[in-house]
C-alpha cells in the first residue's frame, strides 16, 4: 500500500530526483533535489513551529530573495500559503518533493516520528543516486481540465502519468 511515488521509490524504478522533478512538473512547480532537503537551513526551518509545519505539510528550505522556499508534496491551498506567509512573516515559494522524502524532513528537522517502512527506505535511499532532474523534456503530453486549480492534475491523471514514465 501507501502512495504510488513511494512504492516507485521502493521499487528502484528511478531516482528520487528524477522522480520529484516528474511530480512537479504534473503539478505544475519547481522540484527540490534531495541535497536541498538534506541541507535545509535551520534558520528557515526556526520561521515555522513544528504543529504548523505538520498541519501544512511542508518543511521551510532556504530564505532566497526574501521569500521562504518550502518543500511540499502538492501545491498548497491559498489559505495555507497566506497562514505561511504571515507566520514566517516572508512570501512563500513552493517546490516539490515526494511524500516520502517530505515526511522524512519532517522528521530530520523537526522529530516527527518517521514510520518504520519509511525509516527503511530513507537508509535504502541514503547510498542510492538520486537521478538527474532534467525531466520536462520527457514529461507526459497531459492536459488538466478548466476545473484544475493551480496548474495541477487530477491526482488520477497525475499517477497514471508518473507510473507511465517509470515504466518507459
Amino acid at each position: 500500500g501507501g502512495d504510488l511515488e513511494t512504492l516507485l521509490l521502493e521499487m528502484g524504478a528511478l531516482g528520487e530526483d528524477t522522480l520529484a522533478a516528474y511530480c512537479a512538473v504534473v503539478h505544475g512547480l519547481p522540484p527540490a533535489a534531495r541535497a536541498e532537503v538534506l541541507a535545509a537551513a535551520p534558520s528557515a526551518v526556526g520561521r515555522i513551529p513544528r504543529p504548523s509545519a505538520e498541519a501544512w505539510s511542508v518543511v521551510p528550505l532556504r530564505v532566497e530573495r526574501e521569500r521562504l522556499v518550502v518543500a511540499a508534496a502538492k501545491p498548497l491551498p491559498s489559505t495555507t500559503l497566506q497562514a505561511l506567509t504571515t507566520a514566517a512573516a516572508l512570501p512563500i515559494d513552493v517546490r516539490v518533493v515526494t511524500p516520502f522524502r517530505l515526511a522524512w524532513a519532517l522528521w530530520k528537522h523537526y522529530g516527527t516520528p518517521l514510520a518504520p517502512r519509511l525509516a527503511r527506505l530513507a537508509e535504502r535511499l541514503q547510498s542510492a543516486p538520486a537521478g538527474p532532474m532534467t525531466v520536462a523534456s520527457r514529461a507526459p503530453s497531459v492536459t488538466p481540465s478548466a476545473s484544475q486549480s493551480q496548474g495541477s492534475l487530477s491526482p488520477s491523471l497525475a499517477l497514471s502519468a508518473i507510473a507511465a514514465l517509470a515504466a518507459a
